[in-house]
């Protein structure tokens, strides 16, 4: 075949350079020559660096045929990363860096492009050394800021030599990327399990904490936290909600955290804030003794709150109104979920998308979140004016019938004061 193709290939030599030098290399292959050898890496090298031709595949047959590049590691390192920056992509130049950099540790001196690039690969083929590996978490630890490239390394690094440094260099990354989801929380985990020193991993472990976590945080991160008081309200909420549900209460570190979570609930609850974190933390430090006229002017709302569950990520808000009243009260929903009091026994549920159109029949669930009547009945006392409650008690004597002057005058005063539905106010009248 190459007799046969010898001519029309020595013909075209000036238009097709490429297949020429791969026609002279399989002869090289077929009948291997000296002569023939050094004359075609002259050739290549004359196209590779003077006639300025870039070329993935001759680079490649030059390395087979110019012996002086083996004994050039260096040189050889630098025209494999320049072909690579010049958007060369082909698995063989990453392979042939793999094993240069096996052979002459040396070289590996740094942590660019190239090397993620190549040590990815060799990763992935059990073509890096546990030595490599090791010096490859050292340069992924200075990394300022975080690379997907770099990450997918640092864990192929770690699943094949699961030791200290790389597991350190996974977590370093992912701090740098600010990462905050599921798949970090299991690194997180690993980390603090093996008891790694770094900085923001109580944090972040704690920020990526899933809903599912049943059990109490480990020691070492709630004596961490004990101190370190640095936190936004969400981990905070995160952090009591978990010391309430798991903590053994008469326990030392208990009382150290109880201060702080009362002040952090009373904090919350005067800004009107409900979750379902923030209900575990009301519902064991919030008692009768502590509402006072301004606690009792919120907390009625945060009691008769209920988290809507919209099944339709169309919708974008949820709006509440009840046969009583003329308002309506309009919440966002945040990954398909709002908290919204709901003070009427009959509320309609309308859920709007984002161009403002609203609907009536869309699929939801409605979850009361706290359930403590006896601070709704304290709330009452101490502030029997406020609007929801005195409502409410408006339906209690329709319900039953006017017993007394002064529940007339609760109906005749709840009209003048509130904005009531027309239909409702003929109700009391009646």
């Amino acid at each position: 075949i190459l007799e046969e193709s010898g001519d029309e290939v020595l013909r075209n030599r000036e238009a097709q350079v490429e297949e020429y030098c791969y026609y002279q290399y399989l002869k090289l292959l077929a009948k291997p020559s000296r002569d023939g050898q050094e004359s075609l890496a002259r050739y290549i090298r004359k196209l590779l660096w003077d006639g300025g031709r870039r070329g993935t595949w001759l680079f490649l047959i030059l390395m087979r045929v110019d012996e002086s590049l083996a004994q050039n590691p260096l040189e050889l390192y630098r025209s494999l990363e320049g072909l690579c920056q010049e958007g060369s992509f082909s698995p063989f130049i990453y392979g042939a860096a793999c094993r240069l950099i096996e052979e002459n540790p040396g070289l590996f001196v740094k942590l660019g492009e190239f090397e993620l690039r190549y040590l990815y690969f060799g990763a992935r083929r059990n073509m890096v050394s546990q030595e490599t590996a090791r010096r490859a978490a050292g340069f992924l630890l200075g990394l300022r800021r975080c690379r997907p490239l770099a990450v997918r390394l640092a864990v192929q690094l770690y699943r094949m030599y699961p030791e200290r440094e790389l597991l350190e260099a996974v977590c370093s990354l992912l701090i740098k990327g600010d990462k905050r989801g599921p798949e970090a929380f299991g690194w997180y985990e690993k980390a603090l399990e093996s008891r790694i020193n770094l900085t923001r991993l109580y944090e972040y472990f704690l920020y990526s904490l899933p809903e599912s976590y049943g059990h109490l945080l480990p020691k070492e991160a709630l004596l961490y936290f004990s101190y370190d008081k640095d936190l936004d309200s969400r981990s905070r909420s995160v952090l009591y909600q978990n010391i309430l549900r798991y903590m053994n209460p008469s326990s030392e570190l208990y009382g150290t955290y109880l201060r702080d979570i009362e002040a952090f609930a009373m904090e919350q609850l005067f800004k009107s804030r409900i979750d379902s974190r923030l209900a575990v933390i009301y519902e064991h430090v919030i008692y009768k003794d502590m509402i006072d006229a301004r606690a009792a002017r919120v907390l009625p709302g945060i009691l008769k709150s209920c988290r809507i569950l919209c099944e339709d990520p169309r919708m974008k808000y949820v709006i509440v109104r009840g046969e009583e009243l003329m308002e309506e009260l309009t919440c966002p929903l945040e990954n398909g979920a709002a908290y919204v009091p709901v003070f009427s026994e009959h509320p309609i549920f309308f859920f709007q998308d984002a161009f403002g159109n609203r609907y009536l029949d869309i699929r939801h669930r409605r979850i009361p979140v706290m359930d403590k009547p006896d601070l709704l009945k304290r709330c009452g006392e101490v502030l029997p004016d406020h609007p929801m409650l005195k409502l409410a008690r408006c339906m209690e004597i329709l319900k039953r019938g006017i017993q007394s002057d002064s529940e007339a005058g609760l109906l005749e005063e709840s009209m003048a004061q509130m904005k009531l539905n027309p239909v409702f106010q003929r109700r009391l009248l009646e």
